[in-house]
């Protein structure tokens, strides 16, 4: 029996011969691994070659291998994320978020319509700082999806509110502020860039400033060090931002 869904690729890798294997994120919010049987040379069966920041309506088989990929048909696809190199760059990087950070047992179809939503606003990003702010918003989103969620607004331990005209340190990997009554925590987060980057998560991406990007990079990489390749890649990719 075949059961459809609807799926992103994540990431693709050629086995024998033509074959593939993929990565897919159902629309429950789930990552699995599935084979697709001349992936690489069936167009008709495999649309668009399993291209990832596609929206695909899949058929999928328990074969004795695991998840066996039958058929696939594009549901939705985003010509403007190839239009500039910033919107490229940062579909890119959201991609590969998505891939480290999706949890295989799945936390919910937030995930999928998250990723959906990220490509939709890329698509249509005016200037590599726009692309940045929504990157940031969108890759924190994933984050806490996969159970890293950062708090920036009071301590994540005491839950005392950070105050708003000073400094804070941050321990990301504890879940973000740290007040000195819970003995701090190795970043510091000056007020002025915590209101700017609380600003871009709330979602104004006119509050993104340059340098954002490297205490995003910095916050992230700390929080959930299997995103350190991926999210490596946001200075060289929207250095403009």
């Amino acid at each position: 029996m075949v059961d459809e869904r609807r799926a992103f690729v994540l990431g693709r890798r050629l086995l024998r011969e033509s074959d593939l294997g993929v990565t897919l994120l159902l629309d429950d919010g789930s990552a699995h691994e599935a084979w697709a049987p001349a992936g690489m040379a069936s167009q008709r069966r495999f649309a668009a070659g399993l291209s990832t920041q596609v929206l695909f309506r899949v058929g999928l088989r328990e074969h004795r291998r695991g998840l066996r990929l039958e058929h696939c048909l594009v549901e939705q696809a985003w010509p403007g994320l190839l239009s500039s190199l910033h919107r490229q760059s940062a579909a890119a990087v959201l991609t590969g978020a998505a891939l480290e950070l999706t949890p295989h047992a799945g936390a919910g179809a937030h995930g999928f319509l998250l990723l959906g939503d990220g490509y939709q606003r890329l698509a249509v990003t005016n200037a590599p700082s726009a692309s940045a702010a929504v990157l940031a918003r969108l890759v924190f989103e994933l984050l806490a999806d996969g159970g890293h969620a950062l708090s920036l607004d009071r301590c994540a331990r005491c839950h005392t509110p950070a105050p708003e005209d000073r400094r804070v340190t941050v321990e990301p990997a504890a879940g973000g502020v740290r007040c000195r009554r819970c003995g701090g925590g190795p970043y510091v987060l000056l007020a002025r860039d915590r209101a700017a980057l609380r600003a871009v998560l709330a979602g104004d991406e006119s509050a993104w400033r340059p340098e954002l990007l490297s205490i995003v990079s910095h916050l992230l990489v700390a929080a959930a060090p299997t995103t350190s390749a991926t999210l490596g890649r946001l200075g060289p990719l929207l250095g403009g931002a």
